[in-house]
């Protein structure tokens, strides 16, 4: 999993990088097949903090915007929407399975040989 942070209008510290890289294990262990994130830190007017979080999930572009008034918050808070965003086209595609299980009781009733039933009727 490669996380990358960048910023815009800020210089992102270690201990921000640490703790965006921190809290989005968490998503990539939980879903595997996203290989990427991108995390884009914004500084803008007003002293408004930004986080953008990027990513590819099976073939589809994922993006994440949070506006806060702390940025460990907006971290965070990104990463809680980019799981929520990640579970639900999850179940979204295990829901779209063409192989899913039939249920037993709209499978069609075995035809047996009729030697073979009557030998356990008898």
């Amino acid at each position: 999993m490669q996380i990358t942070v960048s910023g815009h209008h800020v210089d992102v510290t270690d201990s921000l990088r640490d703790h965006a890289k921190s809290k989005l294990r968490k998503v990539a262990s939980h879903f595997s097949e996203v290989v990427a994130i991108n995390v884009t830190l914004i500084l803008g007017n007003a002293k408004n903090h930004t986080t953008e979080i990027n990513t590819t999930y099976h073939g589809k572009d994922v993006a994440v915007r949070v506006e806060g008034t702390d940025m460990y918050a907006a971290i965070t808070q990104g990463r809680d929407k980019l799981h929520r965003i990640l579970a639900d086209l999850k179940g979204a595609e295990k829901a779209a399975r063409k192989d899913k299980p039939i249920p037993s009781e709209h499978l069609e009733p075995r035809v047996e040989d009729g030697a073979q039933s009557a030998a356990r009727i008898a």
